[in-house]
């Protein structure tokens, strides 16, 4: 005989839908970009790069900064019957990072106020300069000078390669030293005395200091004093003063008014009958005066005792 059982009912749950989106519409980023990418669709959500789990749990969104190019993220999607679909992958296009370089044209990195600094830099087709963080110039140009930069400041560049990807290069320090302020006065307060004449100039400010006539170097080494008697009329004085920072300024020039010393030329005497003699001087710089010196009598000179 024959026995027919009971039916059997069976319940089919049905497979979660899944949907996984990325904060990276076109799935084209620069390496180290942060990507969070959001599921849907169940209640337990396994991330998956590649075949390998990164993060399972309730969480739906899963988020990254580690992506390298061509790697696929997808997400395992279980509902609440336990049943589990797997999304289509992503497959993410990472575009590398530029590898910037700065070098500065002086290698020490240590200067003087007002020098001329150039930087330079590699690595990319667009290069932001900045000081202490502060664009100072942005283009195509891979090279920054500059004469202002003051003690401590930094200079780096971002680098922007042909995928529109950015990184800033290591930063270069500057070590700026102060010029000296430079000093010079003269023992003749006016500038002005005969030829001859023993003028002593005096610097201040530094720690070496090189006096110059008209420009010649004439003493240098650590005096601060130059005497002279051999100056010439006009003769410009000026005194370059170097600090201990190797750093160097010159001072104002002085200008000397030198007058010249005359020359006394009474010319030839001679004899005469009668009390009238032509005297005939030399003429000099300044103004000659006659007198008698010796002999009886006293003498008159015309039209002037100052006519040579």
């Amino acid at each position: 005989s024959q026995v027919t059982s009971g039916p059997l009912t069976i319940t089919v749950n049905s497979l979660p839908v899944p949907g996984l989106t990325s904060s990276v519409s076109s799935n084209s980023f620069c390496q180290g970009t942060s990507v969070t990418f959001t599921a849907t669709g169940g209640t337990n959500y396994d991330f998956r790069v590649g075949t390998v789990s990164v993060q399972n749990g309730t969480s739906a969104t899963y988020t990254t900064t580690s992506l390298s190019n061509g790697e696929v993220v997808s997400v395992i999607v279980t509902n609440s019957n336990g049943c589990s679909a797997t999304s289509p992958g992503i497959t993410n296009t990472v575009h590398p990072l530029p590898s910037p370089t700065l070098i500065s044209s002086d290698a020490d990195n240590i200067f003087c106020t007002g020098t001329n600094v150039t930087f330079t830099a590699t690595g990319g087709s667009n290069y932001n300069f900045r000081v202490n963080g502060t664009s100072v110039q942005n283009g195509t140009s891979s090279s920054y000078s500059t004469n202002s930069l003051t003690n401590g400041q930094t200079v780096d560049v971002v680098v922007t390669n042909s995928n529109g990807c950015t990184a800033p290069s290591a930063v270069i320090t500057n070590t700026v030293n102060p010029l000296p302020v430079a000093g010079l006065t003269s023992s003749i307060s006016n500038n002005t005395f005969c030829h001859g004449t023993s003028v002593t100039f005096t610097a201040t400010g530094g720690s070496s200091y090189n006096f110059r006539v008209a420009g010649v170097s004439v003493q240098n080494g650590a005096s601060a004093t130059f005497t002279t008697s051999t100056l010439t009329d006009g003769s410009v004085v000026d005194v370059v003063v170097s600090n201990a920072g190797g750093c160097s300024t010159t001072s104002a020039g002085i200008t000397n008014t030198v007058i010249p010393q005359p020359v006394a030329n009474a010319g030839t005497g001679g004899n005469v009958c009668g009390t009238s003699f032509k005297f005939s001087a030399v003429p000099s710089s300044g103004t000659g005066t006659w007198s008698k010196n010796t002999g009886p009598g006293t003498a008159s000179f015309s039209p002037s005792s100052n006519t040579p």
